[in-house]
Parts: C-alpha cells; sequence; structure tokens
C-alpha cells in the first residue's frame, strides 16, 4: 500500500520552490498540473529564435546531455526542433567541457561546432560508453571542429548568409543551467528594450577576440 508522494518543483535557478505531499487517489489528475507548473518555472532562453547558441561549456552538471535540451529546444532530434517547439535554434557551438564531466562528452553531437579544447577535453570510451548505454549514440558525434572563436563565427555567417550584424541573430550562455544572464546580438536590441521581464545590463559594443 502506498501512503502518499511527495512531489518536488525546482525553478530556473535549480531551487526547490514547491513540495507537495499527494494522496495515492491524486496521483493522476495531480501530477499533470505539477507538471505543467514545473515547465512553466523552467528555465529557458529570452527569446524563440536565433541564427547560433553559443555555449561557454557543457557538461554532465547541467544535463545529462551535456545541454538541456528544454533549454535549447531539441528533444526529439539532435539537429533541429521540432514542429511546436521552441527555441528554434539553427546551429549550436560549443567552447568547452566541464571538469566534472570526467571527459564525458556525451551531447556533443547535438551541437554542429565546438571548439578544440572541448575534443582534447573529451574522453572517447566514457563518452562512447554513455551514448551506447543511453541508446543515443547520435550524441556522441564530434561536430565540426576549430582552433578559434573568431573561425566558428566565420563560418557561421557563411552558413546564415547574413553578413550584416544587425541581421544575425545569436545568443551566448555561459551553460544550460544558468540562462539568468546572458549576451546577444544587436539584432535583439528593439525587442530586449520593450520587454518588462528582461533587465538589459550595458549597451551594445563590439565583440572582442
Amino acid at each position: 500500500p502506498v501512503t502518499l508522494g511527495l512531489a518536488i518543483v525546482e525553478d530556473a535557478f535549480d531551487n526547490t520552490s514547491i513540495i507537495e505531499a499527494v494522496e495515492p487517489n491524486q496521483f493522476l489528475s495531480r501530477e499533470p498540473e505539477l507538471l505543467s507548473i514545473a515547465k512553466q518555472r523552467m528555465n529557458r532562453l529570452p527569446f524563440a529564435e536565433a541564427d547560433l547558441l553559443i555555449v561557454d561549456q557543457m557538461g554532465k552538471e547541467f544535463s545529462g546531455t551535456g545541454m538541456d535540451t528544454n533549454v535549447i529546444g531539441r528533444k526529439g532530434h539532435d539537429k533541429h526542433p521540432g514542429p511546436d517547439e521552441t527555441p528554434r535554434i539553427s546551429e549550436i557551438y560549443i567552447r568547452s567541457l566541464s571538469k566534472k564531466s570526467g571527459g564525458n562528452a556525451s551531447g556533443i553531437g547535438i551541437a554542429e561546432y565546438c571548439h578544440r579544447q572541448v575534443v582534447e577535453a573529451m574522453d572517447a570510451e566514457v563518452t562512447r560508453i554513455n551514448c551506447v548505454t543511453a541508446a543515443h549514440v547520435s550524441a556522441g558525434a564530434v561536430p565540426l571542429t576549430f582552433d578559434s572563436d573568431h573561425d566558428v563565427l566565420d563560418a557561421v555567417i557563411s552558413q546564415i548568409g547574413k553578413e550584416h550584424a544587425t541581421e544575425q541573430k545569436w545568443i551566448w550562455i555561459s551553460n544550460t543551467l544558468h540562462v539568468d544572464e546572458l549576451a546577444c546580438s544587436v539584432h535583439f536590441w528593439d525587442e530586449a528594450q520593450q520587454r518588462a521581464d528582461l533587465q538589459i545590463l550595458c549597451e551594445p559594443r563590439p565583440l572582442k577576440f
């Protein structure tokens, strides 16, 4: 006999926001309601579309796939979002692999580009075992590898066909667990100014490499 269930819902900052005891006869009715609340409180990117998402660090402490697919919008497919899924990110660039991952780069295959230091930090055997065990072998595929951020952005611009800076839509985050503060291209400037849910921390400025 089951006495009760204890439901725990986290917020976008990885803090516990709800702890609720649920009686067994309410499991099937209350669980969907709590799941809906959890999805509403989940961390997410502030914009629905982007040509490029730059991720400073992927790692197992952020998500089992290195990057939370709820945040990057690729839950059903490694390379593109579902028909009704947001955000819609065209390409992803990973800059590093966290030390806590112990070389496990499972999820690297979700990205289109990565910095060479990601590959150098990757333990191929550990990654292979994780991907095979999870029945997600494509998650271990190594994306196009570059030696510098500048080279990656050159490649991205050649692919998206938007040479003018005001047309390019990119978002830059530290990792998918912490998206409360981020950088983005000037394309989003006007929208950000009109959004009451966003706080602008600085004026537009050139990228420095």
